[in-house]
């Protein structure tokens, strides 16, 4: 799984999205769910580029999706959920 790529889509509140990509992270204990409610806690993202660091404060972030779904969910998630239009 070297190849895994997680993809994380930020939508603004101003209507714009944009789309990361990223290798899974070191292992950890705790996971990528854990590591999102780390985020929401610090009420700010910050992402490590290849040429800079950009830290996108959550008022301005709408919604974020993360694909594939992360193996380890937190408890208070609502999980076999299909989205219907």
């Amino acid at each position: 799984m070297d190849d895994e790529v997680i993809a994380l889509t930020l939508k603004y509140t101003d209507g714009t999205e944009q789309r990361f990509e990223f290798a899974p992270q070191r292992k950890e204990e705790y996971g990528l769910a854990s590591r999102i409610q780390d985020i929401f806690s610090q009420n700010i993202i910050m992402l490590a580029l290849e040429d800079k660091v950009m830290a996108i404060p959550l008022q301005n972030i709408q919604s974020l999706e993360i694909s594939p779904m992360p193996p380890k969910l937190p408890a208070f998630a609502i999980r076999n959920v299909k989205l219907v239009l």
